[in-house]
């Protein structure tokens, strides 16, 4: 019976999570945390590891906390299939001295599932629910290079049944240029394994690289290639436009999905809306378009950080003080009268002087600087 309910269960999470890649993945533990993510970056799909500018990157790269100069809370929501659905919630918190912190917690809900007995009738309902918590820290290494670690708590739970992992991720980020930015995800590197039932599933390890370009001020462009421990190769691309710093038009690409996104941004707040179109597999059908809705705010005095298409702040160095001339090139007083005395002038030109008058010369000076300290 704890076999079924947790069959069922899996069915319900393969369709509700965008088919989990489909044939092309064939299903991974974990998958929910792939939308641990802002509208924006889903906007532009989810070719976000070099851009990482907001509280998502907490799972995107959490070394681009590093880098922010507010601090920033995301919200964002989407409905899935039937009653499923997923949200998110993360804030980024810049600090002093280049380093930053960064939370999130993201749950995906299968809403009511109808339980039935071996025998096919129905005998009540239950549903299904899979949350991770998420805590980042990061710093930056010199004027380009930041480095950032993930620390995760997921719990997944069937019904009455639950279970619980820990995991990490690692990574690094790095202003190639002025327009172009690196980034490198490590996940699950610590793999979280969550076990419900007789066997553990175990959170695959995966490396994402990603570039971020930055062609004019308007447009940035993003490109992840990540590499999971099994599965193929799945690349991202996605670009964003923004008119006048208010209005942002985004759209996106990977093997599961295509997207699309509007932004529009009103002082320090930022409303965005992504549609996806889910593709199916070679045995999944197309799922249709799903919609997300999200929310950011910035606020806080900002702090000296590299952001995108800029250099890190240099801190000024202390005005360089020249030494003082030496005595003998200064008037020098004695203390009995407090009167300067001068340097005896001498009408012979070194370069025309004889060795008789180079030692005069000479001897005359020292008697000067010899008055000037008593």
């Amino acid at each position: 019976m704890k076999t079924l309910r947790l069959s069922l269960a899996l069915a319900v999470a393969l369709t509700a999570v965008q088919p989990l890649l489909a044939a092309d993945d064939g299903g991974r533990p974990g998958t929910f945390l792939d939308y641990a993510a802002s509208a924006r970056s889903l906007g532009m799909g989810q070719a976000f590891t070099a851009i990482a500018d907001d509280a998502s990157a907490v799972y995107f790269n959490p070394s681009g906390v590093a880098r922010m100069r507010r601090q920033n809370l995301v919200a964002q929501f989407s409905t899935l299939l039937e009653d499923s659905s997923i949200g998110f919630f993360g804030y980024a918190h810049p600090l002093p001295h280049n380093g930053g912190l960064g939370i999130g917690f993201v749950t995906l809900n299968s809403g009511s599932i109808t339980r039935r007995d071996a025998t096919g009738v129905k005998s009540g309902n239950y549903n299904t629910t899979s949350t991770a918590g998420l805590l980042s820290g990061a710093f930056s290494v010199g004027q380009y290079l930041s480095l950032g670690t993930t620390a995760k708590i997921v719990r997944e739970t069937v019904a009455e049944d639950s279970a619980v992992g820990f995991g990490a991720d690692l990574s690094a980020m790095v202003q190639a240029t002025e327009k172009i930015r690196v980034g490198l995800m490590g996940r699950n590197l610590v793999a979280p394994s969550v076990k419900l039932d007789k066997d553990a599933e175990k959170f695959p390890r995966s490396l994402t690289l990603g570039l971020a370009v930055k062609p004019t001020d308007p447009i940035t462009v993003g490109l992840d290639v990540e590499k999971p421990s099994n599965g193929a190769v799945r690349p991202r691309l996605g670009g964003e436009y923004l008119f006048n710093d208010v209005l942002s038009l985004r759209a996106g690409a990977s093997k599961a999905e295509f997207s699309f996104g509007l932004g529009l941004g009103l002082g320090d707040w930022n409303f965005d809306y992504a549609l996806g179109y889910v593709r199916g597999g070679s045995d999944v059908r197309d799922l249709g378009t799903l919609h997300r809705f999200g929310v950011q705010f910035n606020f806080g005095l900002p702090v000296p950080r590299p952001v995108f298409g800029e250099d890190m702040p240099r801190v000024p160095r202390t005005p360089r003080v020249d030494k003082p001339a030496k005595a003998s090139a200064k008037p020098a007083a004695t203390k009995a009268t407090g009167k300067t005395t001068k340097p005896a002038k001498t009408a012979v030109k070194p370069e025309n002087a004889t060795p008789a008058a180079a030692v005069a010369a000479a001897a005359a000076v020292p008697a000067t600087k010899s008055k000037a300290r008593l």
